[in-house]
Order: C-alpha cells, then sequence, then structure tokens
C-alpha cells in the first residue's frame, strides 16, 4: 500500500511485515514507521573498488667464479566484494657456481605461500542458492531497489540470525553472508631443482638435472547458524565447517 507524505511516497517499513513474531519484537523501532518508497543505490555502494599492491626486492652478487640471487615479493589484493582479499608471499633463491675448470653446479629453490578468502559463491536459481548454502552474488542482485539494502539491520540482535526485508525472512541477507560466511583456501608450494655440468672436451659436456615441486593445500568453507532455514537452506539453523 502507497501513501504520500508531503511529495515523498512512503509505504509501512519491510522489517514490520515478518510473519516470525520474534523478529517483531526484535525491531520495535520500526513497527508502524513510514518507509520511503524511493530507488537506492544498492550494488554501487554495497561494492567496493578493486586495489591490487606489489612490493618486491632482488638482491644479486658475482665472483669471477659464482653467481648468486635471491627475489622476495608480497602481493595484496582486495577484491570488489566484501571481506575478499588474496596475498601472496614469493621467496627465491639462485645459484651458479664453478667448482672446478670441468664441473659446474647451478640450482634454483622457489618458496610461494597463497592465502585467498571469499563468501561463498554457489549456485543459484534467482533468489538463492541452489541447494544448502549461500549465493552472494543472487541474493545481492536480487534485492529490490526500493529496499535499503546497506541501510537496515542484518541481523538479530540477539540470536545472531540473518534477518531480511522479506516477510517469510526466508533469503539470507547479503551483509550477513559477507560477515558470517567464508571460502578460503591457504597453499603453500616449495619447488626446486640442480644441474651439474662436467665438460668432457672442449665441445662435448654432460649434464645431470634433478628437481621437486611440492605443495600443500588447506581449504575451508564455513557457513555460520542463522543463515536458514529457508527454501533454499532448509538445515543451517545449524552451521556448517567443512574442510579438505
Amino acid at each position: 500500500e502507497f501513501r504520500r507524505v508531503s511529495s515523498d511516497l512512503v509505504v509501512a517499513h519491510p522489517y514490520s511485515n515478518f510473519s516470525d513474531p520474534s523478529l517483531i519484537a526484535a525491531f520495535p523501532e520500526f513497527q508502524g514507521v513510514d518507509y520511503e518508497y524511493r530507488a537506492y543505490d544498492n550494488a554501487e555502494e554495497f561494492f567496493d573498488r578493486g586495489l591490487t599492491t606489489q612490493t618486491s626486492l632482488g638482491i644479486s652478487a658475482a665472483t669471477e667464479k659464482s653467481s648468486f640471487n635471491t627475489t622476495v615479493s608480497y602481493v595484496n589484493e582486495e577484491g570488489f566484494m566484501p571481506n575478499n582479499e588474496l596475498t601472496r608471499f614469493n621467496f627465491g633463491v639462485g645459484f651458479n657456481s664453478k667448482i672446478t675448470d670441468k664441473l659446474t653446479v647451478n640450482s634454483t629453490l622457489n618458496l610461494a605461500l597463497t592465502e585467498n578468502t571469499a563468501p561463498p559463491l554457489g549456485a543459484s536459481t534467482g533468489s538463492s542458492a541452489s541447494g544448502n548454502g549461500s549465493a552472494f552474488y543472487a541474493n545481492v542482485l536480487y534485492t529490490p531497489r526500493t529496499v535499503d539494502l546497506n541501510g537496515l539491520p542484518f541481523e538479530h540482535p540477539v540470536d545472531g540470525r540473518s534477518v531480511y526485508y522479506r516477510g517469510g525472512n526466508d533469503i539470507p541477507n547479503p551483509n550477513w553472508i559477507a560477515e558470517y560466511t567464508r571460502a578460503g583456501s591457504d597453499v603453500s608450494r616449495v619447488s626446486g631443482k640442480m644441474a651439474l655440468t662436467y665438460d668432457i672436451l672442449d665441445n662435448l659436456s654432460v649434464t645431470y638435472r634433478g628437481g621437486f615441486d611440492t605443495y600443500n593445500e588447506f581449504q575451508e568453507y564455513v557457513v555460520n547458524a542463522g543463515i536458514g532455514p529457508g527454501p533454499s537452506n532448509p538445515d543451517l539453523d545449524a552451521c556448517i565447517y567443512r574442510t579438505t
């Protein structure tokens, strides 16, 4: 129902239409209050500008028969989604030396540490996730522009569950998803190689090469208690915590 107050169109506040009495009781300040009916800049204010910074340092030295170099770099990427960040640390060292007139050794060692975290990006049929979990983009872009996504409370003040504009509170609030869910990974990778070259004759040599490349990855998927229940999340009064 639309009403006009002065020159503005107003409707009932979206948090006054809950079918759950406990939600109405949690927000008495919104009961019987007029809510301005206009278009809000939800997506523009919700997403942010991404930023990437990189710092690196290299050191090298050499003598008549040997050379040495090392590099260290650090990358930080802040995504345009809330709580979306990637960090990467790289370290590399190389050594080359002529041990004798006929024998040369060349070796390298590299270390890479990568950590990434972001809200889960599940599949969606439009209004929410397909199956248990969360679909971040679906919940943001499904929000009507007449609902102030960034100006309304997103969690129950007592039990912390998600609160959103729909009467059945059956779709998770994107701000709640950003705050209380995450999908992350930590990857550690170490690689190296060594080569020995022996000069048999002036124009003939033999080389032996060996190396290794190993990594360890830890993945984490977290959905805090309170995202549901709803049509897409019937089991999520309890939380989800998965690791691989």
